[in-house]
């Protein structure tokens, strides 16, 4: 996966960090408009890159949790993510 397309996770981490937060959530990727994205692939990049959000926010000692945003379709039901959580190992 293209390091670019994470690079936002890094940013708010450094975000965080520079105003003294000890915490940060973020929101898993989304289809937006008519994107043809598969579940499968929302799957590998909320994956991909929450495990890559965890490695920045132990750079500057913050803790990451990944929220998700009710009422929001699959994104919604916990165990999506349980699915994400478990990937990542944190």
């Amino acid at each position: 996966m293209d390091d670019a397309l994470c690079a936002p996770y890094r940013e708010l981490m450094r975000f965080a960090h520079d105003i003294g937060a000890l915490l940060v959530s973020y929101h898993p990727l989304q289809r937006t408009g008519d994107a043809a994205l598969s579940y499968d692939e929302k799957v590998e990049y909320n994956d991909t890159c929450g495990q890559r959000a965890v490695v920045y926010a132990d750079e500057w000692k913050i803790t990451a949790a990944f929220d998700n945003m009710p009422p929001n379709g699959g994104w919604s039901r916990i165990d999506a993510l349980y699915e994400i959580v478990s990937r990542i190992n944190s």
